[in-house]
């Protein structure tokens, strides 16, 4: 159909085109290779589904636990952050959690096999005395803005809605000032 379009003459605004001879590997010469493309992680959900909801609403309902339209100025403070090559979305700073915890859908995408993880069946309690056995640990290099830092991350079963959570290991590390009420946060650079 787009293709019927275009050749109807429609949709020229999104269509660029090209001198002859630039499109070709003939041209002036050696082109200079392109920007490496980093890949995303957007949401990662998974799990049952229960009769309750359909999926699209839980996932939905998910999503609007973590929004910052219902909550005005007591949001969760949710990044997207260069972990690895990725660029993965969803993820939690939490100054509450001693640990950075990585969902194991994430390192799946990754290409990551779980039971390459080091430290396995390390036991992780919550804050109400829940708690969950990781699957291993990986370090990754975590990059905010210009800032590399090498994260041992805890993997685990289930952080939905979150693909990873950042406490305060990367916290301290990373020298980061958390801000909820602007919805980022703030550290020093090389450059200040």
């Amino acid at each position: 159909m787009v293709e019927d379009l275009l050749k109807a003459g429609h949709l020229k605004q999104y269509v660029r085109t090209m001198p002859k001879g630039e499109g070709s590997s003939h041209g002036r010469g050696p082109r200079a290779p392109a920007a490496p493309v980093r890949a995303v992680i957007n949401y990662i959900y998974g799990g049952p589904l229960d009769d309750e909801y359909s999926s699209k609403r839980k996932r939905q309902r998910l999503l609007r636990s973590a929004t910052v339209r219902e909550h005005p100025h007591r949001d969760a403070l949710i990044l997207t952050l260069g972990v690895g090559d990725f660029d993965v979305k969803r993820i939690l700073v939490d100054p509450g959690s001693s640990a950075d915890l990585l969902q194991v859908a994430v390192i799946k995408k990754m290409g990551f096999i779980p039971s390459s993880l080091e430290n396995l069946g390390r036991t992780l309690s919550g804050f109400i005395g829940s708690s969950t056995t990781s699957l291993g640990d990986v370090t990754l290099p975590v990059q905010a803005g210009p800032v590399i830092l090498n994260v041992l991350f805890s993997v685990v079963e289930d952080l939905s809605p979150f693909n990873t959570i950042l406490g305060c290991t990367w916290l301290h590390g990373m020298k980061v000032i958390p801000s909820t009420y602007h919805q980022m946060v703030s550290f020093i650079t090389q450059d200040g």
